[in-house]
């Protein structure tokens, strides 16, 4: 039997005494591309921490890779939705990519060839070749959203997990974003958390739909009902207005 490249089993979370996650199952074989929908507070991007071990249940099992999500931390790539560093700090974007590949030197020193080579390589791939002795400060926002999933890349990831990744990118860069995931599926399985309900029911193999409790569909077709069990609304109400998520259940604001 293959070795689900993600599982968690009865993963239950408060955060300051408010339950986000209750009773969540979940499981991700090798190689396939999963979408989590679901309304703004609901969990998810509170979920991805616990994958990654940032955070940790209070109850539940969760094996990354087979391991623990600590030792597993080095082979999982993570794209968050909001940049967390100071923008004016002076580094080029090439330092940032190459970020991607510490886990592999670990206390060694500076970076070699092979490390060089695959941070340039995940520059070709998201179309940022030309901007790699550019400052990171001097990009425009979606330039940026590229480039920290060229350092993700670059780690060579087994699972890659993109908190809503596509937000800041145009709709030309947006396609070719999907044909990449399509791409990496072949060496990795990957997690990704967006509100782009049409792109996902073109491009993931699946759909797990979190409002505190998660409820998976083995299938990327969002019929109604899928819609309702993430958003509590109807696809009309969808359809109209995809930026509007109605206010999670009670209980699960600050995920």
């Amino acid at each position: 039997m293959t070795q689900p490249a993600l599982s968690l089993e009865g993963v239950w979370l408060s955060r300051r005494g408010v339950l986000v996650l209750e009773d969540v199952h979940l499981a991700l074989d090798p190689g396939e591309v999963m979408a989590i929908l679901g309304p703004n507070g609901s969990g998810k991007t509170t979920l991805l921490k616990v994958v990654l071990g940032l955070l940790a249940p209070q109850r539940g099992r969760v094996q990354v890779l087979g391991a623990s999500p600590a030792r597993a931390r080095g082979r999982v790539g993570y794209v968050p939705q909001h940049a967390a560093f100071d923008r004016d700090f002076p580094i080029r974007v090439i330092d940032v990519v190459l970020m991607g590949r510490l886990h592999a030197r670990g206390l060694r020193g500076g970076f070699d060839a092979r490390d060089h080579a695959a941070a340039r390589a995940a520059l070709e791939r998201v179309e940022l070749p030309d901007q790699a002795a550019r400052p990171i400060g001097a990009l425009s926002g979606g330039q940026l959203q590229r480039v920290l999933i060229a350092r993700a890349l670059a780690m060579e990831p087994r699972l890659l997990l993109l908190d809503e990744p596509t937000a800041s990118l145009d709709e030309r860069v947006g396609g070719s974003f999907w044909d990449l995931l399509a791409e990496l599926s072949r060496n990795a399985a990957v997690v990704i958390v967006s509100h782009d309900i049409g792109a996902v029911s073109r491009n993931v193999g699946s759909v797990a739909c979190l409002n505190r409790r998660l409820f998976m569909h083995p299938s990327r077709r969002l019929t109604p009902d899928v819609l309702e069990s993430a958003y509590g609304a109807s696809m009309d109400t969808l359809a109209h207005d995809h930026a509007h998520h109605p206010a999670p259940p009670r209980g699960t604001r600050g995920a």
